[in-house]
């Protein structure tokens, strides 16, 4: 009995000690980890800021204060600036059409000769008439002067006979006249339909003549353009028909009211013509550019809209702070504000949506030079696996001992 005792006395003994050296290198392993999580525990950059407060990661651009222009853009159309539809006052048949479509003509050429033969037949009898009439009283004015035998009464007659007669002739002279109708401007002449033959009744068209030389075109700008609309302005124009070509045409008149129905003011402005070609009729599209005092421009990206409106954050020494902005213009990407910004504000463009006022923000290469940084916090390390397995072994001896004293 005594040997079975000293045997597992002994068994025990080797093991607590085997179990002790164990746990001793165990102990000083496991210190290790532990000690590296104290440290990773007191390093920024991991999404963690020391103290407990996270630190969103945002991306942020400058604020730069510089002019701006507003465009307004408008499609309108080129128009002569005198154009008409020529029309006979008088009606009949054509005997000769005297202008050939698409050419030049000056004012007062003939452009179309209509039948005039009665006009002529009753233009010889006024003047046969007048011829008469005057004949008499030249006659009775030498009779008076040599007798009595001719009276004041018929002098007088014959005198308004000499004006009637006068009036006769002028008339029939005008007739005569109206059947050549004559260009009232010049211009160039369009298309007619009318042949030689062709009857032509009073009042119908002719053909339309367009002075060219110079055009206007036509636009209409919102009325927010009233503020720099102004007579001699310059309006950039451009034609869908002829890509790349710019012109540049000066507002001459502006309407005085505003259509209620469109909110639109009707414009004109002049062009020099004799270089461009330019048609009537032709679209074009206008550009009024209006240059702006300076003010702060950002990433169109950065604004953000809520219930009160548009805002962004700056970045203030890591701190969040929302500013109110109101858009004054956008060009591509950028808009120009009205808010409380300086030129080099750090404004946030990107990760706006996760701040919030007062928020700590960090961009990603200040996360990434924080990475980089040694722990702040002091490693902890801890030997308890080690002392646990000593107290262990010291106990299974300690149990060893007294279990052979008992037996």
């Amino acid at each position: 009995m005594n040997r079975v005792l000293e045997y597992g006395l002994a068994v025990v003994i080797a093991g607590g000690v085997g179990y002790w050296m164990l746990a001793d290198r165990i102990g000083a392993d496991d210190a290790i980890p532990v000690a590296e999580q104290s440290a990773a525990a007191g390093r920024p950059g991991q999404g963690q800021e020391q103290g407990g407060t996270r630190s969103a990661l945002v991306t942020l651009e400058q604020a730069v204060t510089r002019p701006y222009a507003t465009e307004y853009q408008a499609i309108g159309s080129i128009e002569a600036v005198a154009r008409v539809a020529v029309q006979s006052d008088v009606s009949g048949r054509v005997d000769q059409i005297a202008f050939t479509p698409g050419t030049a003509v000056d004012k007062g050429d003939a452009l179309l000769h209509l039948d005039q033969r009665s006009e002529e037949l009753n233009l010889a009898s006024a003047q046969a008439q007048l011829a008469e009439v005057t004949a008499t009283l030249a006659r009775l004015e030498r009779l008076a002067t040599s007798s009595t035998s001719v009276s004041t009464v018929q002098l007088d007659e014959a005198r308004t006979a000499v004006e009637l007669a006068r009036v006769e002739a002028d008339r029939a002279e005008f007739e005569l006249q109206r059947r050549v109708i004559k260009a009232p401007l010049s211009g160039q002449v369009g298309l007619t339909d009318l042949v030689a033959g062709s009857y032509v009744n009073a009042g119908s068209d002719i053909v339309t003549i367009s002075a060219l030389d110079r055009v206007k075109v036509s636009f209409a700008l919102p009325e927010g353009a009233t503020e720099v609309l102004e007579p001699g302005a310059s309006v950039r124009v451009t034609l869908p028909s002829r890509p790349g070509q710019v012109l540049w045409a000066e507002v001459s008149a502006i309407a005085t009211e505003i259509d209620p129905g469109t909110r639109l003011i009707e414009v004109e402005a002049l062009m020099d013509n004799a270089a461009a070609g330019l048609t009537h009729g032709m679209i074009a599209e206008i550009y009024l550019r209006a240059e702006r005092p300076a003010l702060p421009s950002i990433p169109a990206v950065a604004v953000m809209w809520g219930r009160d409106g548009a805002s962004v954050f700056v970045a203030d020494d890591g701190i969040a702070r929302r500013v109110p902005v109101t858009i004054a213009s956008r060009v591509d990407d950028m808009v120009w504000v009205h808010a409380d910004l300086k030129q080099g504000d750090k404004i946030v463009v990107e990760g706006a949506h996760k701040l919030q006022e007062g928020g700590r923000v960090m961009t990603a290469d200040a996360a990434t030079r924080a990475e980089g940084e040694p722990g702040q916090l002091a490693a902890t390390t801890t030997s308890v696996p080690a002392a646990s397995a000593r107290q262990v072994a010291a106990t299974a001896t300690s149990t060893a001992t007294v279990g052979g004293r008992d037996d």
